[in-house]
């Protein structure tokens, strides 16, 4: 079976999904306490990988989530991201 080498990070405020991520192969999962704004919740998220080695500057990283916070369920935003 073909595996990527690019590691899947799921980011949510929910423990369970986190703990559930963390048992697929090739899957971390990440808890984020508050999902005030999307832009600022990608930059602090892209600063906290950076600081744990996931990636470095100059990498790019795709983004997928949703445009209402209320409905965490429904992802239709995709954006390829350049680390700063």
């Amino acid at each position: 079976m073909y595996r990527p080498k690019a590691k899947i990070v799921v980011c949510t405020d929910k423990m369970d999904i986190v703990r559930n991520t963390n048992l697929i192969r090739n899957a971390i999962g990440y808890y984020i306490p508050t999902f005030s704004g999307r832009e600022n919740l990608l930059k602090r998220t892209i600063q906290v990988f950076k600081e744990s080695g996931l990636c470095k500057s100059g990498d790019k990283v795709i983004a997928v989530y949703g445009t209402h916070e209320m409905h965490p369920e429904q992802s239709n935003i995709m954006n390829i991201v350049e680390v700063p």
